[in-house]
Formats: structure tokens, sequence, C-alpha cells
């Protein structure tokens, strides 16, 4: 899988070896071959000097290769920027995020990756997650990826401590350290989950002038709050404390649009875009508050031990449930056009680009009925919203599918998973499972792990059939 545009460079050796045949996720064929080759040489020439016995156990983070990679990883992105700034624009995806607001995604990419030419706690962390990615993209080591990661906390502490830089930089570096602990997981607790007096000290004053914030700021502050929801769901604690989460400053919709880089050839109009998109993301957003207190009332995160216990979550829920409906009622006039009226009255290029995303927003809509059945433990035979919320889901997947090229060169949109994997999981029916499972996999990204989540969807469905009750999923937040 290659970046758009991207080539391989001239490394030592510019073809594989006779009789290597190559695949998509072949070392050769990553863009920094070079690397590779080299890494391996030298890992060769060291085990050498090194031999094993058959009963000496494996040495993983501290092998040559390991060590080596690291120190590659860490020469890369020092000596040669522009080739990682290249992959962090065209290939560095925000899970939760990046599908339902593709433009100012791509134009924050471009605004941080300017701000990291002043400032080495940006360019740290742009190279920190860009190595992340492409280690995940190519089954690389992450030890390099790691070590840019940790050096970049301990400049995040430098330039919190400078009174002098303004606080949007020092955002735009939590934003980034939040995203490589949301796609690679630690052992560890999340940065943000410990709370750092000095952070707190210049978030505070910071977020009690919500007027003054940059287009940039605002959407990092949404996009956060997203993340934090989406690291709550499945059992999961969040990446951020409560007292940060409380800090963080609410804004009024609509919310402003990131402005594009100066001399760009975009081939869509970004005030069309915005009159188009920006409210079916101001329903998303909104949506995915909702949730976030849906995953508060799981059995994961609230006592379920008394009946008192469980008559306030029902009472709780139905309240949300009362919000979820209004939010549907309430939501764009775009949204409650079909898919082939769309088709009908924009141009080809938007109305893709419309129709995917009212499709991911109305099915993450219909996700939200389902996991609240889920919280409240209702048969999963018994004919509930959940039952409709699925049928849904499968007539605006398969109108995708269908109608979409995007989908048929490109894959499915990665917004369906969550959809989709609750789909896979509330059915008691082998067919309709599978098709779930199928289109899962069609999700080609593989940051977003599709053979994981199709698999582990399958199994956890299988044990439900069998049950005949609903089990856990308690694993990875979606």
């Amino acid at each position: 899988m290659w970046p758009s545009g991207a080539s391989q460079p001239h490394g030592i050796i510019a073809s594989p070896p006779a009789g290597h045949e190559l695949t998509p996720e072949d070392p050769f064929l990553h863009p920094d071959s070079s690397i590779v080759d080299v890494t391996a040489r030298l890992a060769r020439a060291l085990e050498d000097r090194h031999l094993r016995t058959p009963d000496e156990p494996m040495v993983d983070a501290d092998s040559p290769a390991t060590l080596i990679s690291r120190d590659m990883d860490l020469l890369a992105a020092c000596g040669e920027p522009s080739r990682l700034t290249s992959f962090f624009l065209e290939s560095v995806d925000c899970p939760g995020v990046s599908s339902f607001d593709r433009v100012n995604w791509r134009f924050a990419k471009y605004r941080i990756v300017e701000l990291g030419k002043t400032c080495s706690a940006i360019a740290l962390g742009i190279a920190a997650i860009t190595t992340l990615f492409k280690a995940q993209l190519y089954g690389l080591p992450l030890s390099g990826s790691i070590s840019l990661y940790q050096s970049t906390k301990s400049s995040f502490g430098e330039l919190l401590d400078d009174q002098a830089q303004e606080f949007g930089h020092c955002l735009v570096v939590v934003f980034l350290v939040i995203l490589f602990e949301f796609a690679h997981p630690g052992d560890g607790v999340s940065t943000f989950k410990e709370e750092s007096q000095l952070f707190l000290e210049r978030l505070r004053p910071w977020a009690q002038h919500p007027e003054s914030h940059s287009e940039l700021s605002i959407r990092l502050i949404i996009w956060l709050k997203i993340l934090q929801t989406v690291t709550m769901r499945g059992g999961g604690m969040g990446l951020m404390s409560e007292t940060i989460c409380c800090l963080l400053p609410n804004y009024d919709g609509p919310f402003p649009s990131i402005k594009p880089p100066t001399n760009s050839d975009l081939g869509l109009s970004p005030h069309l875009h915005d009159v188009l998109c920006a409210p079916v993301f101001d329903f998303y957003f909104r949506l995915q508050i909702l949730s976030g207190q849906i995953a508060k009332l799981t059995h994961y995160h609230r006592s379920r031990t008394t009946g008192v216990d469980q008559e306030e979550v029902s009472q709780r829920t139905a309240h949300i449930k009362s919000r979820l409906q209004d939010l549907w009622e309430s939501r764009s006039a775009i949204q409650r056009e079909t898919p082939e009226d769309l088709r009908d009255q924009l141009a080809p290029r938007l109305a893709n680009a419309v129709t995917s995303l009212v499709g991911i927003c109305n099915a993450a809509y219909h996700a939200e009925l389902v996991e609240i059945d889920r919280v409240l433990g209702d048969p999963v035979t018994k004919w509930t919203d959940s039952r409709k919320a699925i049928h849904q889901t499968r007539h605006i997947v398969d109108d995708e599918c269908t109608a979409s090229d995007a989908t048929k060169t490109e894959g499915l949109n990665p917004g369906y998973l969550r959809p989709l994997f609750l789909y896979a999981i509330e059915c008691m029916d082998k067919e309709e499972n599978q098709w779930a499972i199928d289109r899962i996999a069609q999700i080609r990204d593989p940051i977003y792990r599709s053979k994981f989540f199709s698999t582990f969807a399958k199994e956890l469905s299988d044990a439900q059939m069998r049950k005949e009750r609903r089990v856990t999923s308690k694993y990875f937040y979606i």
C-alpha cells in the first residue's frame, strides 16, 4: 500500500533478491526500504557475533534488530522530516474523528505541520505518531515510535513550563500524545489520566476564555472529547482524567471550520462543504456526548448489585434515550434526504462525500439504540428499538456498498466499524451475523484492526447463540 504520490526511494537494494516474492506487507515496499535493508544487514551481522544456543530465550526489547530499528527511526525523524511530514499528511488518521470530519482533519494536519516548524515538542509528536502508523502498517518494530513518544512527553513538560508559549501549542501536543496512546494502548496509565498540576494551571485560565480560541484549538477540544467517549466504551477508562474533562471548554455550534492552507488545490469548495457537511458533524458530535453518558451506565462503570441500582440505571437510560430521539428529530435537512436524492442533486464527487458522511452518522445513531438495549440487558429475542436499528444499519451499509465507487476501490468507510460490530454481536441469526462480519472485513485500513474485530464479532456472536443470551463484549474500545 503506497501513500498518494509516494515512490520507492533508491536504497542499497533497489529490488528484492532473486526468488523473493513481493507482498503488500513486504518491507521492500516500505517507503524507507533502504533503512529496512540496512537494519536487516546490521542485525544479521550482530547476530552472527552473538549466536544463541537453542535453549537460550529470545530477547525482544534489547535484540539487535529492535535496537537498530529504534536508532534508525530516530535518525530518520531528525534527518528526513519531509518524508515523515508527507506520510503524516497523507496517511495518519484518527479513528472516531477523521471519517466524520475529513476536511477539517486534513486542514488541521497542515496547520499542525506548520506549527511543528517552530515548536520542537509538536515536531516530535508528529514524528512519534507517524512512525507508529508506519510501524503498524508495515509490521515493523515499535521501539522507534515509543522512543519518540517518550521524547515528546519530555519536551511537552518543557513547553508547559515556558509561560511565553501559547497554550494552543501545548494543546496540539496533548492531542498528538493522546492519539498515540489511542492507537497504541500501553500497559501503564495514560499520560493525562494522571493530573499534572502545571498542566491544570495552564489549562484552567485558557479554558475560561473560549471566545479567544483558534479554529484549530476548538477542533482539537471537540476531537479530544470524542476520543474520550470512544475510550470509555467496552469497559475502557478513557485517556483523560475527570478533572481535565470537566475543565475542557464547551462551545456553542456551529463550530468554525479550519481554514485551508494557502495556495492549495482542493478540488472542492470549503464553503460548499461547510454548508452541506458541518451540520452533519455537529449532529455526530452531540451524539458522541450522549454516547459517553451511555458508556458510563454499563456494568463496567456502574454498580448493578441491587434493585435500586438497576432502577436508577433504567431511569437514566430512559432520559438519555429521550434526548437521543430529540437529537434525531432535529437532525439536519441533508440527513433527511435519501442517498438517491443526494446523488441526483449533487455533482458525483460531492455526492459521494456527503452521502458517505450522512451514512456513517446515521448508522452511528442507530448503534446507540443497540447499545442502550445492551446496557439495559433486555433479552436479544425481544423486539425492541435495537431490532429496528440493526435493520436500518444494514440498509445504510448495503446502499453504500452498492452505489459508492470509493467502497469498491478503497474499501468500506471505517466509520461503519462500530455499527457493524454491534450489528454482528446483537444478531441471533447466522446469515445476518455473517453479513456483518464480511462487511467489517471490507474495512481495509490496518489502524482499525478490522480482521481482529470481524473474528472477535464472530466468536462473541457464536457464544451468544450457544447461551441464548448476551455475553460480555469487553475488549478493545471501538
